[in-house]
């Protein structure tokens, strides 16, 4: 694969992985995006939870599926970048899933599927304050999930960032709109045998059904709170997550919306998501807010990862609300097609 060029168009979590897998396996590698910082880019919004299990109650058997294999994967990575002196935020203490009295048949209803649908799934079933003493004593019962994991966005984007450009991979600081135009084959992309659209929701005029999802967010700096895993916070009308991230700051999501409005966040889920984290712990009460993020996710109609080849074009997308989760085990697959080299037209399945 050494011969191989590869033009990466878009450079949020997903490019960036596939750029990574792809130098990895001695193919060069050119990156096309704006930002090498990452930006206001989706990814840089994320929370970053690596939690298949948490993911049976509700996604395709294939999210499950890649993201088991994704949390290797992502091991493996946070292992690697850091032999280089780069960190990722990579944490390994599991996941909590938890609900207030009044919303424990839904918190019983969530458990029930994740414990018939999860293959190899480990799970506990325990008092929440046995692994997060801080939690409210009103929430008694809390499902316990220690295999899942979480990194920080901003950490993995200054980390990659910087190793690919302290490799010398070539970032072009400019915004793609029509891969397929014939005046962009015939010059930005005239060297290279394949190149990789990664553009998530910036592909949405040239890729068939897929929309924008939007996704807010509250990052708050709560120096009296003292979580150590992300917590979900199951309710009738929305899953708030608490993801700790480094210096007692904490990021606080709940929102899904079918729109890919981006403007800033409302006041509703403001209120939905500060109230909700304030009933899991109230030293969130004395805490502050340091940033209100609003982030759109691609999707297909089914909710799942997609590659289609068109040549030597791999369209790849749809990682909708699993951007990180799904990332290195969909870059895997995209180096496994290149380094066959067979120039096709076809959908390409992500299972096997």
């Amino acid at each position: 694969m050494s011969e191989l060029r590869c033009a990466i168009v878009g450079a949020g979590v997903l490019g960036r992985t596939i750029a990574l897998a792809l130098h990895k396996a001695g193919c060069t590698v050119e990156i096309f995006d704006p930002r090498p910082d990452g930006g206001a880019s989706t990814a840089s919004r994320a929370g970053g939870m690596l939690a298949p299990d948490s993911e049976l109650e509700s996604a395709e058997p294939i999210v499950y599926e890649l993201g088991i294999e994704g949390l290797d994967l992502w091991r493996s990575l946070s292992d690697e970048l850091g032999e280089h002196g780069f960190s990722i935020g990579w944490v390994n203490r599991g996941s909590l899933i938890v609900a207030h009295p009044q919303d424990r048949p839904q918190w019983l209803e969530l458990t029930e599927k994740i414990s018939k649908r999860g293959k190899n799934t480990r799970y506990e079933i325990l008092h929440p304050q046995s692994v997060e003493p801080q939690l409210d004593a009103k929430i008694s019962e809390g499902l316990y999930l220690p295999d899942e994991a979480h990194v920080s966005p901003s950490d993995f984007m200054r980390a990659t960032s910087g190793f690919l450009l302290e490799h010398d991979i070539p970032w072009h600081h400019v915004e793609i709109h029509d891969i397929n135009s014939r005046n962009h084959k015939k010059t930005v992309f005239k060297n290279f045998d394949w190149i990789i659209d990664s553009r998530g929701i910036g592909a949405k005029n040239e890729i068939k059904n897929l929309r924008g999802v939007r996704g807010e967010a509250v990052l708050v700096h709560a120096p009296e709170v003292c979580l150590t895993r992300p917590v979900r916070v199951v309710h009738p009308r929305y899953a708030l997550y608490i993801v700790p991230r480094t210096h007692q700051n904490y990021y606080l999501g709940a929102t899904q919306i079918e729109s890919d409005d981006e403007s800033p966040i409302a006041v509703r889920s403001t209120l939905e998501i500060l109230s909700a984290a304030f009933a899991i712990d109230p030293k969130f009460a004395e805490a502050r807010i340091l940033q209100s993020m609003v982030g759109i996710r691609p999707a297909f109609p089914d909710n799942a990862p997609f590659i289609r080849q068109k040549g030597e074009l791999l369209q790849v997308n749809g990682l909708f609300r699993h951007g990180f989760l799904l990332a290195p085990a969909v870059a895997k697959r995209v180096v496994k097609l290149i380094s066959n080299n067979e120039k096709e037209h076809r959908s390409i399945s992500l299972l096997g």
